[in-house]
């Protein structure tokens, strides 16, 4: 059901796929799509989403913390990704044996902290996104995100567990979904439901399956609708 989802890097470079105007057959489905929209998904920490390239913005529930706001830094199956809370975490306040998603450099020495394998003298090879254990607190003006596994659950705001987490997608009639399965462009819903993921806009039922020249069938089963997932624009 697709593949896993491109991490964004960096704000400049997309991580994503080609916007309409880009490929050759560039007019968008229907207005209110524009030129510059494109469909699938990714994943990256929130200073490198833009307007024009956002990243995917899902609710985590980290184990020693608590619910909050997060993002994917890696896919590790379907329903099962890495991911990190949008908490900033000073250098000082480290903890042992918590993983860590580097958010700021800063004059901090990572190497000291977890991060000797990433750090070669002062910090040349360290940069925002490193992952890392930390073997405890720093020093300095460097900050850090918690990071951790998380699984796709199917309960509502409030109510995670530690190592759970959500992902929700608007539908064309601006309902909320939440998804059991994440791909670079396909999400599968709790009921089975299979949607085409985008960050721009919802239709119902206006993406052709697979093998389908023209949709011909009038209950919609021969088309996928489309839905916008949860994202950061900046």
């Amino acid at each position: 059901m697709g593949r896993p989802l491109k991490i964004k890097k960096t704000s400049i470079v997309n991580a994503g796929y080609p916007q309409y105007g880009n490929i050759s057959d560039g007019t968008p489905p229907a207005s209110p799509w524009t030129s510059q929209d494109f469909v699938g998904v990714v994943g990256g920490m929130e200073q490198v989403a833009t307007a024009t390239f956002p990243v995917a913005n899902v609710t985590v529930y980290l184990t020693g913390s608590s619910e909050q706001n997060g993002v994917i830094l890696r896919q590790k199956g379907q329903s099962t990704f890495l991911v990190a809370q949008n908490t900033t975490v000073y250098a000082n306040a480290l903890v042992a044996g918590r993983s860590y998603v580097i958010n700021t450099v800063g004059t901090t020495n990572w190497g000291t902290v977890g991060a000797g394998g990433l750090s070669k003298g002062n910090n040349p090879s360290v940069t925002t996104g490193d992952i890392f254990t930390a073997t405890g607190a720093g020093t300095g003006t460097g900050t850090a995100q918690l990071a951790g596994r998380c699984v796709l659950a199917n309960v509502s705001a409030g109510n995670l567990t530690p190592g759970t987490m959500t992902a929700t997608v608007t539908t064309a009639g601006n309902t909320s979904v939440l998804l059991n399965r994440i791909t670079d462009h396909w999400g599968i819903g709790f009921d089975g439901t299979q949607y085409l993921l985008n960050f721009f806009e919802a239709s119902a039922n206006t993406a052709v399956k697979a093998g389908i020249d023209t949709p011909t069938s009038t209950t919609g089963d021969d088309t996928v609708p489309m839905v916008v997932l949860n994202n950061y624009t900046s």
